[in-house]
């Protein structure tokens, strides 16, 4: 009897081994899945790393790239900064084509601005830039010709050539009034705050003449 009661111990003791070592290895094969799971897991976010650091690293290249691409423009403007200087220091100065209004004789009017010429010419040069602008887009006459005849103690002496061409541009106590003013206030230059003349005295076919027709240029005009 105590054999059979041995036996059936050894029995269910193997028995029992048997079903612990089946539990174990379907908990080791349940749990297997969950490791692999949590191994992928994290090699997915690995890869997310991996590619964040990838793009953030392409949008600096690319704001490298950029920058590299706007050094250029900002050097060229540098450029165009310098030969702007360069302009400037050659110096081109403008000068004013004056006249007056019709109404208010006094009151003084730009007509064109004289452009591009140079500040280091020498005065008479000057002079003649605005006695052509005065002739060729004030009075538009081929046959009045304007002249400077010197220019002594700082004052410019013109004249006036052709005697009969340039007396109907001074008919008329208004008209010339104006022209008179017209010539003598380009001469002048009064905004002008370089070397200038000091006065302008006017002369008619080479003489002094008290009157002109409607226009006085008795007195040497000063600035």
């Amino acid at each position: 009897m105590k054999i059979k009661i041995g036996l059936l111990a050894l029995v269910l003791s193997t028995i029992l081994v048997g079903c612990s070592d089946a539990t174990i290895e379907n908990n080791d094969s349940t749990n297997k899945p969950s490791i692999e799971e949590n191994k992928d897991t994290h090699k997915d976010n690995k890869e997310q790393e991996i590619n964040k650091e990838g793009i953030e690293n392409s949008d600096k290249n690319d704001n490298s790239i950029n920058t590299e691409k706007e050094e250029p423009i900002e050097n060229l403007e540098e450029i165009n900064k310098e030969n702007i200087n360069i302009e400037n220091y050659k110096g081109e100065i403008d000068f004013k084509l004056y006249t007056f209004d019709s109404e208010d004789n006094d009151k003084r009017i730009v007509l064109k601005d004289i452009h591009n010429i140079d500040k280091d010419d020498t005065l008479e040069n000057k002079i003649n830039a605005l006695l052509s602008s005065l002739k060729k887009d004030y009075f538009k006459d081929e046959k009045a010709n304007i002249q400077l005849e010197s220019i002594n103690d700082g004052i410019a002496t013109i004249n006036l050539v052709d005697e009969n061409s340039w007396r109907q541009h001074f008919q008329g106590s208004t008209g010339g009034y104006i022209n008179q003013k017209t010539i003598v206030e380009t001469l002048l230059q009064r905004d002008y705050d370089g070397e200038w003349i000091k006065g302008v005295n006017v002369l008619i076919d080479g003489k002094k003449q008290e009157v002109f027709d409607h226009a006085s240029f008795e007195e040497i005009f000063y600035r």
